[in-house]
């Protein structure tokens, strides 16, 4: 799998769902998207998620190391083995907030990498990854199916580009 974005993009991009959700979406539990810039400060960790009610859901953990990812769509399960994920990534592979009992694919690039890591590898289809990696269109053609409104594309990229 193929992932354009480096860790900073990735994270601005993330950024940049969840406050076009919250402005689509001002009920917090109702929300697809959300970011947490202060998960763990005194570790310098910040989370991405999303859950769509329905079971699936991503996490992504940023550090000063990088950044650690867990995907799980409930018709795809997997049985993972954690120890291939570095051990810089001891604190995403410890969070029980994440359930990585159920997950069907990880994904992680430490901040001295220059290519993004997989697990289990060569799927054909890794779900939900072309919202964590998309663009602004991406999130426009979505959104407006999933909250069924007519949304200025300009305005979107202003905020989510903010």
């Amino acid at each position: 799998m193929h992932i354009t974005h480096n860790i900073e993009q990735l994270k601005q991009h993330l950024q940049g769902l969840a406050l076009a959700d919250a402005v689509l979406c001002p009920e917090w539990s109702y929300r697809y998207f959300s970011f947490n810039a202060h998960w763990d400060v005194n570790a310098n960790e910040q989370m991405a998620s999303m859950r769509d009610g329905e079971g699936s859901e991503f996490f992504l953990l940023f550090s000063d190391l990088g950044v650690a990812a867990k995907v799980f769509d409930p018709e795809m399960r997997v049985t993972l083995d954690l120890n291939i994920m570095p051990d810089s990534f001891s604190s995403f592979k410890n969070e029980v907030a994440f359930s990585l009992n159920h997950t069907s694919y990880l994904f992680w690039r430490e901040i001295t990498d220059s290519t993004w890591q997989f697990t289990p590898q060569h799927l054909d289809h890794y779900p939900h990854l072309e919202l964590i990696t998309g663009t602004v269109e991406t999130y426009w053609q979505w959104a407006q199916d999933y909250y069924e409104l007519e949304i200025d594309f300009e305005v979107l990229a202003q905020v989510m580009t903010t």
